[in-house]
């Protein structure tokens, strides 16, 4: 029914068959798809919480619950939801993913991310932004010799994706391997001129190889681009 855009038809049926039948998880489940397409995320959470009082193995319903709570802003409840998918079905990788994205971003616990990620890119290893999230958990966990090589490894197979460049040449800075960092930086910004962080570790590493003018032009640009970036204590 929804699949025909009809949400407020597909909405009404399914409201009237969980009347006649309250336990029908399948019922619960289909409303909460139809009502997270119409953007009711409020009212999609309680259906998925229905289908799962009737369910509580419905994986799909414990994944896609985890979905809403993190559209609603609410981490915890998502990482209870998605923990709930991965009891159910340990290799459901949009699960480990979303679960290290919460607890990497929300969270601030990069050691349990770190293990999620890995999950993940051995589930499915063509991901680049799993790569890139497992490289910033390894760069949280102290581990920077890993995350460069997981930086450099995933550029092969995605050298246009500025964002990689300037996380690797921010690993790079952190190692004090300024000439690689400068490098990197650049090839960011060859990609996306514009990107303020990269031109934020250019200053910082052409800083620390002395190049102090250069070094400030690059800051004024990040500047510039983000007002917010604070003068580099060098």
């Amino acid at each position: 029914m929804e699949r025909r855009g009809e949400h407020d038809t597909a909405i009404a049926e399914y409201r009237t068959a969980i009347a006649a039948e309250p336990d029908y998880a399948d019922a619960h489940y289909n409303l909460g798809v139809a009502l997270d397409r119409k953007g009711d995320y409020d009212a999609a959470i309680g259906a998925y919480r229905g289908a799962l009082a009737a369910a509580p193995d419905m994986v799909d319903a414990h994944y896609n619950l985890g979905v809403a709570l993190d559209r609603k802003g609410d981490y915890d409840a998502a990482i209870g939801a998605y923990r709930g998918a991965l009891a159910a079905a340990p290799d459901m990788v949009d699960a480990h993913y979303h679960l290290g994205v919460d607890l990497l971003l929300h969270k601030h616990d990069a050691a349990a991310a770190l293990r999620e990620f890995q999950k993940v890119v051995a589930l499915k290893p063509e991901w680049a932004d799993a790569h890139v999230y497992l490289g910033g958990a390894l760069v949280q966990t102290g581990k920077l010799d890993e995350a460069i090589a997981e930086y450099r490894k995933t550029l092969v197979a995605n050298p246009g994706r500025a964002e990689l460049h300037f996380d690797l040449a921010f690993a790079l800075y952190q190692k004090r391997d300024n000439e690689a960092a400068i490098v990197e930086s650049r090839a960011a910004l060859a990609l996306e001129p514009g990107y303020a962080k990269a031109h934020y570790c250019l200053a910082l590493a052409l800083h620390a190889t002395g190049q102090k003018k250069n070094a400030e032009r690059e800051f004024e640009a990040a500047h510039r681009l983000n007002p917010a970036l604070e003068r580099p204590r060098y």
